[in-house]
């Protein structure tokens, strides 16, 4: 078997506005090239997306996880106290 590996084109006008918000929040990113991976004489094919890794500090990312799960706690509790009331 063979496989034939193309690269997937990348969206300048994506990459372009993923540097501007990164800039603005001073957030190093790295994208990498997404590729199809076919095998010959089948139509059996993988796709692997581009992969954007974004080094956050992680001081800040798990903050912002911690106020998304007390926003879903709430909403929750709204709505527990609608079906009771």
């Amino acid at each position: 078997m063979k496989y034939i590996v193309e690269k997937l084109t990348k969206s300048e006008e994506l990459e372009s506005k993923i540097k501007v918000l990164c800039s603005f929040k001073s957030i190093k990113f790295n994208i990498k090239q997404g590729r199809i991976i076919s095998i010959e004489n089948t139509n059996i094919s993988f796709i692997v997306p581009h992969k954007i890794i974004l080094d956050i500090n992680k001081y800040k990312f798990y903050l912002r996880i911690l106020f998304c799960l007390i926003d879903f706690l709430v909403v929750i509790l709204y709505y527990i106290y609608k079906v009771i009331v």
